[in-house]
């Protein structure tokens, strides 16, 4: 639809153009008035008869009136005042124009000359141009047509001209149509046949532009499938031709005599095939055939209006796409049935007048005196086919109304859309520069590209890829711990606080895909705030690990029930999490970030991007994180000495110092970048943090679990911590260094051993290296007991 409208729109826009240099010119028969006219050209009658004069000259007299044609042309009618009903045109109406090509050459190409403003007389320059062409439906006419009207870049737009021919648009650029090409329809042909397993079939079909496409097209196909044609019989297009009878009884005899064939594809028009059946159905041999018909008389009851289809055999047809009939149902059950109503349209007028006399004369035959005349006569008018509405009615097909009403929106589209860059004065009206703009020089506003963040940038890619590897990253992560949830490395990492922390680096991975895409509302809400409660929660979860070790190393009695009385993991990271929800909900409540545009130095770009409309709000959600990882910091900072073993403190404060690095950087950066880019710096932020936790976190775990198994016990658990504790004490009298934490424990011994004097009289050296061994070993229990015991 944006195809067609482009090229309307250009010739439209040529065809005003050149009308500011000639004589403006009206057209006769069908006239509907409007400011601007668009032509129809529609096959009312079927054929043609002309008459030689003696002096060489020819008289055209058309034949073969079709009710059919007639409604199709009835449905532009119908489509032009509904355009004008809805005003689709401002302040401008549209008007028509619609003439006869009487199904033949010749007299279209006559006919057409009234749509081009250079061949017609004085008399009509007061009335506004044809700017635009619906029609023909036959596609021989359609090419002649066509190629004359573009002389004077006139649009055609065809409503049943299904020719592949017209598809080249070097030999027909001012061509186009509603209905597809012929060789969509050869190949549902073939594919019926197919499926049914007809591989010897007759072909009926005529000389012209529509009916040689179609065979070849059909032949193409055919051959593809092993379909074998046993006859192809070839009528003359032009009904009015000499030949026509000659070729139809050769059409007849083919078919007779091919008893053996039963199924006959024709691509002939529906008077050709009226006249088959009527020599056909004579004969015997003619019956209970299988007709595979065209979409020329597929839905053509004329066809068969002399015989039964019992008679005919069976008809599978073809068919275009249909419309909706329902309100050119309800204009035609309204149609005034007064002939004098519609001078201006003189084949309705010849129609109705038509249906007029043939009542009259029917009445002449019906004398009231006769018994039962009046309920025979009451019979007659209460069928609908006997009304001119119902006769009408009988003939719409669905196909047509689709067609020539997409025809004539697409037309007034095209006219929409000039209207709004150009008007008929000299006056030049600006664009809407937040959404459009127009190239120097130019009298259109096109609209702005909207530039965002792709999914198929490269960059964006690089990114989506690294999330989705530290997604599949956790969640291996997580299935080992789970695989090995009763070893020591897992039970002293306090497992179930392991697996919330795995499940928020996850959700934060996750997050990282909603700052990439075209904005919209949900996901600009969402981004922000599932990464704010995603790493909160990662936070909270380290903070609590890092109570739990200086726990363990807590030698003062009354610091350390302090410490167990508030050491309740999951309210901490209850009460952590609340603080973030309390900040990210008033964000929501009053000032919610939202998709928003930005002009870019390009002027034929705009920017699509998330406006976080309080950045207050925004810093109080980051601040909120740095305050918790500045807590986890610092408590891990002061147990960074602890045992080696299952010591998360040291990876705790190196983890926390890759956050602080990431999110100092990230403030001056974000503050400074624009573009379609500034999403990836938050992007790699959260990238860099959430990998510098998971491996800081995990790896070193996981390597343990999965390659140092030895290590992975209770008993090289406990010989850590009595290395540890056993390390730097040496002999006091040898003047070495002994640690304080050390010296806590033998201060604490010598009181006890002052209260409970020893009987076995040992040196005092003696007694001070068994006081710290036992000690230790108290000490060994104390932090197996803590460390171990999870949570």
């Amino acid at each position: 639809m944006k195809k067609m409208n482009f090229f309307f729109s250009f010739y439209l826009f040529v065809s005003v153009f050149l009308d500011q240099f000639s004589n403006t010119t009206g057209c006769s028969k069908v006239t509907v008035p409007g400011d601007i006219i668009i032509g129809g050209l529609f096959p009312i009658h079927e054929s043609v008869n002309v008459t030689i004069e003696k002096d060489g000259s020819d008289t055209r007299t058309c034949d073969r009136f079709s009710e059919a044609r007639l409604v199709q042309s009835l449905i532009m009618v119908h489509a032009v005042e509904e355009v004008n009903k809805r005003n689709e045109l401002g302040n401008l109406t549209l008007g028509l124009c619609l003439l006869d090509s009487c199904s033949d050459i010749t007299t279209a190409l006559q006919q057409s000359l009234l749509f081009m403003k250079k061949n017609l007389d004085g008399a009509d320059k007061l009335s506004p141009p044809v700017l635009a062409v619906v029609g023909e439906y036959y596609s021989e006419v359609s090419i002649a047509v066509t190629r004359q009207l573009n002389l004077e870049y006139i649009p055609q737009i065809s409503y049943g001209s299904t020719s592949g021919y017209l598809s080249d648009k070097n030999r027909y650029p001012s061509f186009m149509r509603t209905v597809p090409e012929d060789n969509h329809q050869a190949r549902a042909i073939a594919e019926i046949l197919k499926n049914h397993q007809w591989n010897w079939v007759g072909v009926v079909t005529t000389d012209g532009e529509y009916g040689r496409y179609a065979l070849e097209r059909l032949q193409h196909y055919a051959t593809e499938y092993n379909i074998c044609f046993a006859f192809t019989s070839i009528l003359p297009d032009v009904l009015g031709d000499s030949k026509v009878k000659e070729s139809i009884n050769a059409t007849v005899k083919s078919i007779t005599e091919n008893e053996k064939v039963k199924v006959i594809v024709s691509f002939a028009k529906p008077h050709h095939m009226m006249y088959i059946f009527d020599s056909l159905l004579k004969d015997p041999r003619g019956r209970d055939k299988i007709w595979v018909a065209s979409d020329n008389w597929s839905e053509s009851a004329s066809v068969v209006e002399k015989w039964n289809l019992s008679d005919v055999g069976t008809i599978f047809g073809t068919t275009l796409k249909s419309g909706n009939t329902t309100r050119f149902k309800e204009y035609l059950s309204n149609l005034d049935v007064n002939p004098d109503q519609h001078k201006n349209n003189p084949f309705l007028y010849e129609f109705l007048t038509k249906r007029r006399q043939e009542q009259k004369r029917f009445s002449s035959y019906v004398t009231h005196e006769e018994e039962g005349n009046q309920n025979w006569n009451q019979k007659y008018y209460d069928n609908p086919n006997n009304t001119a509405n119902g006769a009408l009615l009988g003939k719409i097909y669905p196909y047509a109304v689709f067609s020539v009403e997409l025809a004539v929106t697409a037309i007034a589209q095209a006219v929409a859309d000039l209207c709004i860059n150009r008007d008929y004065s000299t006056q030049c009206h600006p664009c809407n520069t937040r959404t459009h703009f127009s190239p120097m020089n130019s009298s259109v506003c096109s609209p702005k590209k909207s530039v965002f963040l792709n999914w198929s940038d490269h960059y964006h890619i690089a990114l989506l890829t690294l999330t989705a590897l530290g997604a599949l990253l956790t969640l291996i992560v997580g299935i080992i711990f789970l695989a090995r949830w009763n070893t020591p490395v897992v039970r002293s990492s306090v497992g179930p606080i392991c697996i919330l922390l795995l499940l928020s680096l996850l959700s934060t991975f996750v997050s990282v895909v909603l700052f990439g895409g075209k904005p919209n509302n949900w996901q600009c809400q969402a981004r922000q705030v599932l990464f704010g409660l995603s790493f909160t929660l990662c936070v909270s979860c380290i903070m609590v690990k890092s109570f739990k070790i200086i726990l363990a190393f807590e030698f003062d009695p009354s610091t350390k029930r302090i410490l167990k009385k508030l050491y309740q993991p999951y309210i901490i990271i209850a009460v952590c999490m609340l603080g973030q929800v309390l900040i990210c909900a008033l964000w929501l409540v009053f000032k919610y970030p939202k998709p928003a545009w930005i002009k870019e130095k390009d002027k034929s770009s705009r920017l699509r991007y998330c406006n976080e409309r309080s950045f207050p709000a925004f810093g109080a959600m980051l601040a909120y994180i740095g305050i918790l990882a500045f807590i986890c910091f610092g408590v891990a900072f002061k147990g960074r000495n602890l045992p080696n073993s299952y010591n998360d403190a040291k990876f705790i404060t190196f983890g926390m110092l890759i956050y602080f690095i990431c999110w100092i950087i990230f403030g001056p950066v974000y503050a400074t970048v624009t573009g379609k880019y500034l999403p990836a710096v938050e992007m790699i932020v959260i990238l860099l943090s959430a990998y510098g936790i998971l491996f800081c976190q995990f790896f070193t775990k996981c390597y343990i679990i999965l390659f140092r198994q030895e290590a992975n016990t209770e008993r090289a658990f406990r010989q850590e911590i009595r290395n540890y504790s056993l390390g730097d004490i040496t002999d006091p009298n040898n003047g070495n260094w002994v640690s304080s934490s050390h010296k806590a424990v033998e201060i604490q011994n010598t009181r006890l051993d002052a209260e409970s004097p020893m009987s076995n009289p040992l040196s005092s050296d003696t007694r001070k290296l068994s006081t710290i061994s036992g000690t230790s070993g108290v000490f060994i229990s104390r932090w197996t007991s803590v460390v171990m015991a999870g949570t």
